[in-house]
């Protein structure tokens, strides 16, 4: 995956926490969450992204575990 289009994946995410915004197939959010890991900076990735990407981390995958 891209990393414009990784970002464009973790922005969907990030909409679809506050919003009732379709959230992206489970297999885009984690290729886009290793894209955006595999930079050696992030310095281009903006704040709400990365949180987004933290966010589904920590709680979606764990409710997908259930």
């Amino acid at each position: 995956m891209l990393y414009g289009k990784a970002i464009e994946v973790l922005i969907k995410v990030s909409g679809a926490r506050f919003a009732p915004a379709p959230m992206p197939p489970r297999e885009e959010i984690e290729e886009a969450i290793q894209t955006v890991a595999g930079m050696e900076t992030v310095q281009a990735c903006p704040k709400y992204a990365l949180h987004a990407a933290l966010w589904w981390l920590a709680v979606k995958s764990k409710e997908v575990e259930r």
